[in-house]
């Protein structure tokens, strides 16, 4: 008998390997201090641009980070 697994979609596989995806909600260090903000997008270096909301600020503010730079929100 042979079961058979459902194809890995690619929000799957992607989810798998802890990437992002645009629009996911992340807090990154800005400064001296931590601060929310959402993926734009990933860089073909595979870094990610993270749309930064800073205090003090008038608009948010795009920051570029690597993986390992951004935590869950």
């Amino acid at each position: 008998m042979t079961i058979k697994h459902p194809e890995a979609t690619e929000s799957v596989v992607a989810a798998r390997r802890g990437e992002l995806k645009p629009g996911d909600r992340v807090t990154v260090t800005f400064g001296r201090r931590d601060a929310s903000g959402i993926v734009l997008y990933k860089t073909i270096t595979g870094s990610y641009n993270v749309s930064v909301t800073v205090e003090g600020a008038d608009e948010p503010i795009t920051t570029v980070h690597t993986r390992d730079e951004i935590r869950a929100a």
